[in-house]
């Protein structure tokens, strides 16, 4: 687990980081790294998270200005999508 307090910490490596808060209160965060998708969670509000774990892989995931894996979250799924860099969503 990975405790947040007033000083800055890193959940993983990565870039354009996207959150979603289901139904329940559960908090999840993905991330790019190259072509690989990771996710962590938390259950508490956010004061900690899970280890990411990777969730996809995607070659040739655009990554950067905005175009990072996005995910939504309902009361019983969660979704990640990822467009590579052809332009087709994952």
């Amino acid at each position: 687990m990975y405790l947040l307090s007033n000083t800055p910490h890193t959940i993983g490596d990565g870039a354009q980081p996207h959150i979603s808060r289901d139904t329940k209160g559960r908090i999840r965060v993905v991330y790019g790294l190259k072509d690989k998708i990771y996710c962590a969670t938390s259950g508490n509000n956010g004061l900690s998270f899970s280890s990411p774990v990777l969730v996809a892989e995607v070659p040739g995931m655009h990554l950067g200005m905005s175009r990072g894996p996005q995910i939504a979250s309902s009361a019983h799924y969660s979704i990640i999508t990822a467009m590579d860099k052809t332009g087709d969503i994952q």
